[in-house]
């Protein structure tokens, strides 16, 4: 979330104040699946416990390269995320921790000013780079598309319990919690349950009825989700 922050804040601080410009938030979704008093089943490896939260902007996805002022600036191919907006414009910069992601560069030589942000002229569809010494770079004839982009909330812990099988009447399940803003596990945990004792578990504030258990599949309703 810091990365999307602080795209945003680049994008006003370059606007300045104009009183008809304004930063554009994306709706946030918070994620558990399944719900509470669901019934699911899950093979082996699958989550049974998802939680997240999800980012959801208006973007645009650049099929090819935009190329503006003979090769001097462009835009790669991928992402870009809405972060502004005025009475003519929408501004959209880099999505970041995407696989696609697109980014800005200037390809040197006597290239003038950097580029910090693509501009969409609403009336027209026209495509400009955002020029900080030179005008706007501007052409009608680029190659995008008008969409939507979901991101996992980059400053979130995402939490699971994975199904692990059985062992005797023992079922297996792998816990994590996993950081996207360092593409890392943050913590794991592997823990056993013998449904001789139960067949409610509970771990970090879930709590599960175990319907049906085998080595292939898992067959369960969620009383209660992990906690926050």
């Amino acid at each position: 979330m810091k990365q999307i922050m602080l795209l945003i804040l680049m994008t006003f601080i370059v606007m300045g104040c104009s009183s008809n410009y304004h930063r554009v938030d994306p709706v946030v979704t918070p994620i558990n699946t399944p719900q509470e008093g669901e019934t699911a089943t899950a093979n082996i490896g699958d989550n049974i416990l998802l939680q997240a939260t999800y980012y959801t902007f208006d973007a645009i996805e650049l099929r090819q390269e935009l190329s503006r002022n003979f090769g001097c600036h462009n835009a790669t191919a991928g992402w870009y995320i809405k972060t502004s907006t005025d009475s003519d414009f929408d501004y959209y910069s880099p999505a970041p921790k995407t696989r696609d992601g697109g980014h800005f560069y200037i390809a040197g030589g006597l290239c003038l000013g950097w580029v910090d942000a693509i501009k969409r002229e609403r009336d027209t569809g026209d495509l400009c780079l955002r020029n900080n010494s030179v005008r706007d770079l501007c052409d009608d004839d680029d190659d995008f598309n008008l969409t939507t982009l979901e991101l996992l909330h980059l400053n979130s812990i995402q939490k699971s319990l994975i199904y692990n099988g059985m062992v005797g009447n023992k079922v297996l399940f792998a816990y994590r919690e996993f950081s996207h803003q360092s593409n890392a596990t943050h913590y794991s945990n592997n823990v056993e349950y013998d449904l001789n004792e139960s067949n409610v578990i509970g771990y970090k504030g879930a709590k599960i009825e175990i319907l049906e258990a085998t080595n292939r599949y898992l067959r369960y309703r969620v009383i209660k989700h992990l906690a926050h």
